[in-house]
């Protein structure tokens, strides 16, 4: 999710993403999300929401040859 740098820090997409969750609660097994761990700033409001940490993972981009 990305927000206009003039909202950010006001909580805008924090309370688009717990609406999303209240909403998908009791319709799906579980809700996930991905966000570089070094992405401190996003990382932050996502625990505050509830998100724990489950695994990590590597992106590779395969080109033609």
């Amino acid at each position: 999710m990305t927000t206009r740098p003039t909202i950010r820090g006001q909580g805008a997409a924090s309370a688009c993403v717990a609406e999303l969750c209240r909403r998908l609660t009791g319709t799906v097994d579980h809700i996930g999300l991905n966000v570089r761990a070094d992405n401190t700033t996003a990382v932050r409001p996502y625990e505050r929401l509830g998100f724990t940490h489950e695994l990590d993972f590597e992106e590779a981009v395969l080109t033609a040859c």
